[in-house]
């Protein structure tokens, strides 16, 4: 477990440890933006363990719509994502939980990109756009995960109960 992963764990689990189950993340917080910049640096290594083609993309920050506390130590991330070096964004849908104990991921779903026609065979949005808007809107609306078929997805660790 790489201090990174820890870092990440530790900031997630202050995030949830104010929120109730089911309960959504309304407003800015320091250990969510924590955790999110820890996860920028994260998620690609796991994807590009996956996937080769991964190894040419880069993450550079999200655009959350919904963070939930999904159940104990549990959280869900539905945003989009920048992806570099065209400063495009596209969906992402991560579930995850951290032990509290060992300060580490032990399990976690992440999906990203809807299928298109851009670099990596994702749809990449111009971030700025009135496109990007709409999925932003879309999400937060919603505040459920897109039904698109994902580009990428992973999945590893087992759900504790």
């Amino acid at each position: 477990m790489s201090e990174l992963e820890q870092c990440i764990c530790q900031s997630i689990a202050s995030v949830l440890d104010r929120l109730a189950d089911g309960e959504v993340l309304h407003g800015d917080c320091q250990a969510l933006s924590d955790a999110l910049v820890g996860l920028q640096f994260y998620l690609p290594t796991i994807l590009e363990e996956v996937y080769d083609e991964w190894g040419r993309e880069a993450m550079d920050g999200f655009d959350p719509a919904v963070v939930r506390k999904t159940g104990p130590h549990e959280m869900e991330l539905i945003s989009l994502v920048s992806l570099l070096p065209d400063c495009t964004v596209t969906p992402i849908h991560l579930r995850l939980q951290v032990s509290a104990a060992t300060r580490e991921i032990v399990w976690l779903e992440c999906r990203v990109g809807e299928p298109g026609k851009g670099r990596g065979g994702l749809n990449r949005i111009p971030s700025s756009s009135s496109a990007a808007n709409k999925w932003r809107k879309k999400l937060i609306a919603t505040e459920k995960a897109p039904d698109v078929e994902w580009v990428f997805q992973v999945t590893f660790g087992q759900k504790r109960q």
